[in-house]
């Protein structure tokens, strides 16, 4: 489909870039607006990038397109709410149905909101409004605890593992709106804890808990689930369910609709039309998928390396299955991320692999997340990330690593509100997680709030002392607080913990040169060249050394180097602080308007 314009554009600020944005300023649900694009002419534009369509609209043109159809549109909410009285929610009995979501005031809230507020006029209509967005926004909140593996084999204890996060991933996507899951990370800190019901509910902030068992034998899975309210610790659901291997994928499906069921949550149409197509699965591809996924969650380099090989096998087993495919562009990427692997060997084929998922799957926030990471790190398109992550986070507002990336894409370029807003989110849905809690850090390092970002890293590492990434912001903070041994000394335990750490390394590196050690900060350079014969060092980490050193000239060749390498690292350049004298050089200016961000 080629690109739709309007003839005159409006500004930018009249923009809405997603479905979800656009259902929100109109007071309805997504599938609402979706119907009317296709039946009322709701002026809704495409755009096309890598054969990835992406929708807009401005917000006079839906204002004007409503004025002209309101008495046809009122009229078919009347039908429609004809057509709901008494609704019926199964598996609820009377008295909870009220604490429950209303999915009745999701469908009809422009309607109710329209009457109302004629009705109270200007005074009242705030406060009706308000109400109503509440009701819209009301969540119920479940927790996956991990299944038991009873088989009781320490070998298969990847299998349990990776089977909760998968069950919790398909039902994080099945009326997000509704439902809120908390992340894999975080309730996985509570296997074997021995904490009851209520303590794990009260400290999650959830509703509902959903936990169980798992066996293998033979060719075959069970899994015994029970849904548990938080309040009383009544089991709301217990059931079994049983398939053969080939099979797991609807095994998946089945538990996640009956725990819909149980809390009268209304599916999602393009959710009852997936849950429907679920196709047999090779078990030695779907157990290499599992098993890599579990390695890759681990964020160590042999772990990593293994994960690729898993990843390449489900591939070459399940070429028609996007899952393969995604699992492998994020093991790549990872690589890159790390300085593992060169970008072209990295991110390049990471691209090619999401791009295939998506075409396989578009309904993936995995992958629009991975895409859009990509994106602006590897081809510096800021502007077509963007759309991916709100892609992305449309599509599951339960994803924690969607909204934990986008939130540091969203520092970088300046926008400091909204980046602490989708980091909060993401707490919110995983807050054990010491990755997103490092990265708040980060956000309070980014917006100078040094005192902040030290109290945030020092919290991360009371949760996982092993968290490097934790442990150099804490020093990165320290540093640019004019707290230079105590920066180094934390840098330098890092490296003891980790030979190798190249991020570390660098700010170690720099830190001499700054603190007047420059015999140590050549020492540091030396070694990073030296490395570079053996793997992929980052021109850009090379060049915090000449940095810290004053060497401008050999700066500027190794950003330049990495620019043209399409390295990473290069993205920070316009936000961080370590580069801040280089920014007053012409040279250094004309490569970050290269980089971006715009």
């Amino acid at each position: 489909m080629s690109e739709t314009l309007p003839s005159a554009q409006p500004p930018a600020s009249e923009r809405l870039e997603t479905w979800k944005e656009i259902a929100v300023y109109l007071k309805r649900d997504p599938r609402t607006v979706q119907r009317w694009e296709k039946t009322e002419g709701l002026p809704v534009h495409r755009h096309l990038h890598d054969k990835l369509g992406t929708v807009y609209a401005f917000k006079s043109e839906l204002d004007a397109w409503w004025n002209q159809r309101r008495v046809e549109l009122e009229s078919q909410c009347d039908e429609e709410i004809a057509a709901d009285e008494a609704p019926t929610m199964p598996h609820v009995s009377t008295e909870r149905a009220a604490a429950a979501p209303v999915s009745f005031f999701e469908r009809h809230k422009l309607l109710v909101g329209t009457l109302l507020g004629a009705a109270l006029l200007t005074a009242g209509y705030a406060v009706v409004d308000q109400w109503l967005t509440q009701v819209h926004r009301a969540k119920v909140k479940l927790a996956v605890l991990p299944l038991d593996n009873l088989n009781k084999d320490p070998s298969q204890e990847y299998f349990s593992d990776s089977l909760t996060e998968q069950m919790i991933s398909e039902l994080g996507r099945l009326q997000p709106d509704q439902l809120g899951v908390i992340a894999w990370t975080t309730v996985k800190t509570y296997k074997g804890s021995g904490k009851s019901i209520k303590q794990i509910g009260d400290e999650l902030n959830v509703q509902y808990v959903l936990e169980g068992s798992v066996v293998r034998a033979g060719d075959r899975v069970r899994v015994n689930a029970q849904l548990i309210e938080v309040e009383d610790e009544t089991h709301r659901r217990v059931e079994v369910f049983e398939r053969p291997f080939t099979d797991i994928l609807n095994l998946q499906n089945d538990l996640a609709v009956s725990v819909a069921r149980s809390l009268a949550l209304e599916l999602l149409p393009e959710e009852k039309t997936r849950l429907a197509q679920a196709r047999p699965i090779q078990p030695e591809a779907y157990e290499a998928y599992l098993k890599g996924r579990y390695l890759w969650g681990k964020r160590r380099p042999q772990d990593i390396q293994q994960a690729v090989t898993l990843f390449q096998e489900v591939v070459a087993r399940e070429p028609q299955k996007a899952l393969g495919y995604a699992g492998l562009a994020d093991a790549l990427s990872t690589l890159g991320f790390y300085s593992i692997a060169a970008p072209k060997d990295s991110y390049a084929e990471s691209r090619k692999l999401i791009l295939r998922a998506i075409e396989l799957d578009d309904s993936l926030a995995e992958a629009h997340t991975s895409l859009a990471d990509i994106l602006y790190v590897y081809d510096y398109d800021w502007e077509g990330a963007e759309r991916e992550f709100r892609r992305a986070i449309d599509l599951n507002p339960n994803y924690p690593n969607a909204r934990q990336w986008y939130s540091v894409f969203l520092v970088l370029r300046g926008r400091r509100e909204e980046s602490f807003q989708e980091i909060q989110r993401a707490l919110e849905l995983d807050p054990r997680s010491a990755a997103i809690n490092s990265d708040l850090a980060l956000h309070y390092f980014y917006t100078g709030q040094y005192d902040r970002a030290i109290g945030q890293a020092r919290k991360t590492l009371e949760m996982d002392p092993t968290f490097a990434l934790a442990r150099f912001w804490l020093a990165r903070a320290l540093i640019e607080q004019g707290r230079k041994p105590e920066g180094i000394a934390e840098l330098e335990r890092i490296l003891a913990e980790q030979p190798g750490h190249i991020l570390a390394q660098a700010i170690l590196g720099n830190a001499y040169a700054v603190s007047g050690q420059p015999g140590k900060a050549r020492r540091v350079a030396r070694e990073m060249e030296a490395m570079s014969s053996k793997r992929y060092v980052s021109p850009a980490l090379l060049s915090l050394v000449y940095a810290g050193l004053g060497e401008k000239d050999k700066v500027v060749a190794l950003v330049e180097e990495a620019y043209q390498l399409r390295d990473a690292m290069v993205t920070r350049a316009k936000a961080d602080p370590i580069a801040a004298e280089m920014r007053k050089d012409r040279r250094f200016q004309d490569l970050l308007r290269r980089i971006g961000p715009p």
